[in-house]
């Protein structure tokens, strides 16, 4: 009997932390989401995002990419409120699309 009682206690405490972790986990911006899935069809690895900056027509979203070779490199690109997304600045010319 007692440790059906021990259950008690532990799931409500178990659920509680879960929530906690759940709820520090920041989602990402929609201009994120837009440009990670755009850099992952133009065929290359999104190693992470390092920022996210409004521009004129939307946000401009910094990117640490990787092409099929592993090579590194960095990237930003344009996320519009319209839904289009492209780089600012051409990629390097030596980039490996996977």
């Amino acid at each position: 009997m007692e440790e059906t009682n021990e259950n008690y206690l532990i799931a409500p405490l178990a659920a509680a932390v879960l929530a906690s972790c759940a709820s520090t986990v920041p989602g990402n911006s929609s201009a994120e989401q837009q440009c990670v899935y755009f850099a992952r069809n133009e065929g290359l690895k999104v190693v992470r995002v390092d920022g996210v900056d409004a521009s004129g027509s939307g946000q401009n979203v910094r990117l640490r990419l990787e092409d099929s070779l592993g090579r590194g490199f960095n990237a930003t690109c344009a996320s519009a409120t319209a839904g289009q997304a492209r780089w600012v600045q051409p990629l390097p010319s030596n980039v490996v699309r996977g």
